[in-house]
């Protein structure tokens, strides 16, 4: 970093020099990556040599050293934590990747701001202070230590800063390590941040912070290993989400890493982020430096420079631009507005909702303001799309409940509006700069559709939802975004469907905040937005196509871009041989650019398509609904099918893929609710078909190669000077347009039955399961009466089961008999056959309920008695004579 002299700073703004300029050079050629990287490759190359960093350092949750063994229970909680941030650290990695500018963010100070650091620093208390830092560095020492000599010389700071005046409670550094923040009750390790500057004092006990409270934070290492280190790097966006969290609306955030003796100062916004080189506590010049860091921090005048914060719920007014293409003038409307909906990012929009009302509102329309960091060219989009619904009579009346636009708020003036605010003018930067967008609007509140919503109340909101896109489409305007946020049912009415958030809808065939381009280049933005301008797991199979065609078109036309180039510096003066060579050059790209264009036009996004999203999420929601053991699993195997186009493409175009799909992931449904979904993608898919044929054809006869070559002979010698999209353009203006612009008569018919479908199944299910319900009746009157004999069965087995024991002791009784008869004499024995006989008929008789004559044989009776003359058990003897 670099302080200005007073001659460098007093030129920049005249005789007065702002106390801070914060800022990131022009990044050099090349500089952005091709495989893009967390930390940027240039500022890794660029860092000194550091320690190897231990375990410690990890973003993971450490052991507990104690004497006794962890609990169950505790490493239970800390494998879960563990997770948790892994999940965190994981998302913010895919959204951070490539956003890390490639050059050092620069401070450059003013003479005042230089001088009072170098007094600070020539303090005793604080040349002390980083004495010990040093010396705890050097010993190695832990962590905590380290900690708490930073406090100390934040406090030194502040002191030294206000001798004066009452100590003001704003910049003071609070030590995380035993202070609990009462908003992460449930995770508190998962953003408890080594060291935090408070803006105010806390009303309520001292021990509890509130990270709305926490205008800067600093992370702290033992050792220089952790410096510039990704998993460093990705703790710090995970304070950073936390505080755009609980502070809407944000507009940037500065931070500190200290790591052993090296400290560096970082920026974040919506866009990018970075950081500064690294500054040694061990250079006095770079303690200069450090010291006029933490007086950033410290000063309350500073505080719009070192957090941009715009406390929406503080006002109890809003302010309204004046809009002349929307009709709208400025004017203020007096309501206090509280947090409704908070999204974190770090980056991205960030999107904030706040409402005039939120307990207790049924059916009525409230004061929404929607703050979000948008491309600066869609600021005023969403508001032109409402203004468009209200203007025109059919969609006003058939979009009864959707938002009225009252305005764009004003941004307060010392807020940070624009994300290229930090950068110097002609620096680029991997993604596009947003701008903030306040939009006011007059609507109604909306709930989620509930997990467990029936499938016929789910079959009628998709009827509403069709109906309301087909409005939409009678209008001109792409819907697209279609997602579970988006479709929700009106806040006490439960059967209403409400459509929120026209953000990235689209007005007829051109690109979002780009109403007047050429057909061509209007036909292409608009096929790239559609790439991008909705949640991907319900984004149309057609965007794969889309996507590949707008490549290829960008490709041919740089390519012959930098032919013309090359033929303009190759020819020089001689502009009658740079024409013919750069007509030859247009001729031979032609038949490229006519095919990718047509390919385009034909894939990009039609009215319909709407409705194939709608079906992804119809069976999203369904999946969702299964029961709660297997819920997560189905609706996480359902995303991953549709976030796979091979699969996704598989499931659209072959019925038996959807039918498989429903079978494993829909389980809860019956067989008339998949009947109707097959309906559905046979009759999405037939129109389809027929549409993209429709507009091919519409595209052949309005543009064909020769016509194009025909136009290009007849340019004229000039018309080579211009850019190469201008050329391509004007060959490509037709009367007609290249795509047909309003709904055509397919898509109506399309859109009808596709309501019909959904309203018959609304109908049907409730049918089917009155039905069902009278089945079940019907099968439980059975049940009780297969109960009944049941029981009966019972009471005639336990009879025949008492006869049984009768029989029994009736046998072992003969069979006492037929012992004594074995001790008598022969001639007793010779008399026994006839006794024997009759016992064995009678035994016969109560066993077969029947007389059986002394001579016959049973041959299937092996249990009854033995004949006379036969001994018992189980050694056979031949009979007496």
């Amino acid at each position: 970093m670099a302080t200005a002299g007073p001659g460098q700073a007093g030129a920049a703004v005249g005789s007065f020099a702002p106390p801070y300029t914060l800022l990131f050079p022009p990044a050099p050629p090349n500089a952005f990556s091709e495989k893009p990287t967390l930390i940027a490759a240039t500022l890794q190359g660029c860092s000194p040599p550091t320690e190897s960093q231990s375990h410690s350092d990890s973003s993971e949750p450490m052991r507990t050293i104690s004497g006794s063994p962890p609990t169950f229970a505790a490493l239970t909680s800390r494998r879960a934590l563990a997770q948790r941030i892994r999940q965190i650290e994981a998302a913010l990695l895919k959204d951070g990747t490539g956003r890390c500018f490639p050059t050092f963010y620069t401070m450059n100070t003013s003479p005042e701001v230089d001088r009072s650091a170098r007094e600070i620093l020539a303090s005793e208390q604080v040349t002390n202070i980083f004495g010990s830092l040093n010396a705890a560095v050097k010993d190695k020492g832990l962590e905590k230590d380290l900690v708490r000599h930073i406090c100390d010389l934040g406090a030194a700071v502040r002191s030294q800063l206000q001798p004066s005046r009452p100590q003001s409670h704003y910049g003071t550094f609070v030590r995380m390590e035993n202070v609990r923040m009462d908003n992460d009750a449930a995770d508190p390790e998962v953003n408890k941040v080594d060291i935090f500057v408070r803006g105010s004092n806390p009303s309520a006990d001292a021990n509890v912070n509130h990270w709305s409270n926490v205008v800067a934070f600093i992370e702290v290492k033992r050792t220089t290993g952790g410096d510039l280190t990704e998993q460093t790097a990705l703790q710090c966006l995970r304070y950073a989400r936390k505080m755009c969290h609980y502070r809407p609306v944000t507009s940037h955030i500065h931070f500190m890493t200290w790591c052993g003796s090296l400290v560096r100062l970082w920026y974040l916004d919506a866009v990018i982020f970075g950081c500064s080189e690294a500054l040694d506590t061990h250079e006095r010049s770079d303690r200069i430096e450090i010291v006029k860091i933490l007086r950033l921090l410290c000063l309350e005048d500073h505080c719009a420079l070192l957090t941009g914060y715009w406390d929406l719920a503080a006002q109890s007014q809003l302010k309204i631009e004046a809009n002349e293409a929307a009709d709208i003038k400025a004017h203020t409307i007096h309501v206090p507005v509280q947090s409704l909906y908070i999204r974190p990012g770090p980056f991205r929009t960030r999107t904030a909702i706040f409402a005039s009302a939120v307990d207790g509102v049924m059916r009525e329309r409230v004061i929404i303001v929607k703050a979000s960091w948008v491309a600066f060219h869609l600021v005023a989009h969403e508001l032109m799309i409402l203004v468009a619904i209200q203007k025109d009579p059919v969609m006003r009346q058939g979009l009864p409940l959707a938002p009225v636009p009252v305005g764009l708020a004003e941004i307060p003036a010392d807020f940070q509006r624009m994300t290229s605010d930090r950068l110097t003018p002609g620096s680029a930067s991997a993604f596009p700069a947003r701008a903030m967008c306040a939009l006011v609007t007059r609507q109604h509140l909306g709930d989620p559709i509930g997990k467990y919503t029936s499938s016929r109340r789910l079959a009628n909101l998709h009827k509403q939802f069709a109906e309301q896109l087909l409005v939409l489409a009678r209008g001109e305007i792409h819907y697209r975004d279609i997602n579970d946020g988006n479709m929700r049912v009106l806040r006490g009415d439960e059967d209403t469907l409400l459509i929120i958030d026209l953000g990235n809808a689209r007005m007829g065939l051109c690109p979002r905040g780009q109403p007047r381009l050429p057909e061509a280049e209007a036909t292409i933005k608009a096929a790239a937005d559609d790439t991008r301008s909705g949640t991907p797991e319900f984004l149309p199979v057609c965007i794969t196509k889309v996507a590949a065609a707008v490549q290829s078109w960008n490709e041919a036309m740089k390519s012959l871009s930098e032919r013309i180039l090359f033929l303009r510096k190759d020819a020089g003066r001689d502009a009658g041989s740079f024409a013919e060579k750069s007509r030859r050059a247009i001729i031979k790209s032609l038949p490229t650019l006519h095919k990718t264009l047509r390919e385009a036009a034909v894939h990009s996004h039609r009215f319909i398509d709407d409705l194939e999203s709608a079906t992804y999420l119809h069976l999203w929601q369904t999946a969702r609904r299964s029961d709660e053991s297997h819920a997560r699993i189905w609706t996480e195997s359902m995303s991953e099918k549709l976030l796979k186009q091979n699969v996704k493409l598989s499931l659209w175009e072959n019925w038996e893929s959807m039918d498989t799909t429903m079978n494993d992931l829909c389980k809860d449904t019956g067989r008339k609710w998949r009947k109707t979904m097959l309906a559905l993608q046979k009759t999405i898919r037939g129109a389809q078909k027929q549409v993209r044929k429709e507009i091919g054809l519409h595209f052949t006869r309005e543009v064909t190669l020769e016509t194009l070559k025909t136009r290009v002979q007849a340019l004229e010698a000039s018309s080579f000077s211009c850019e190469v999209q201008d050329i391509v353009n004007r060959l490509l203006q037709t009367e007609n347009g290249l795509v047909p612009n309003k709904v055509l008569p397919t898509e109506v018919k399309c859109f009808e039955t596709c309501i019909q479908l959904l309203k018959d199944a609304a109908e049907q299910t409730e049918d089917g399961d009155a039905q069902m319900e009278s089945e079940d009746e019907q099968m439980e009157d059975e049940v009780e009466v297969i109960e009944d004999e049941g029981e009966e069965t019972e009471d005639e087995v336990e009879e025949i089961g008492d006869e049984d024991e009768q029989m029994e002791d009736e046998d072992e009784q003969m069979e006492d008999e037929l012992e004594q008869m074995k001790e008598v004499g022969a001639e007793q024995k010779m008399r026994a056959p006839m006794r024997g006989s009759q016992q064995t008929r009678r035994w016969r008789k109560r066993r077969y309920g029947r007389d059986v004559d002394e001579g016959s044989r049973l041959d299937d009776d092996v249990s009854g008695p033995p004949e006379a003359g036969l001994t018992i058990g189980p050694q056979k003897l031949s009979p007496d004579k």
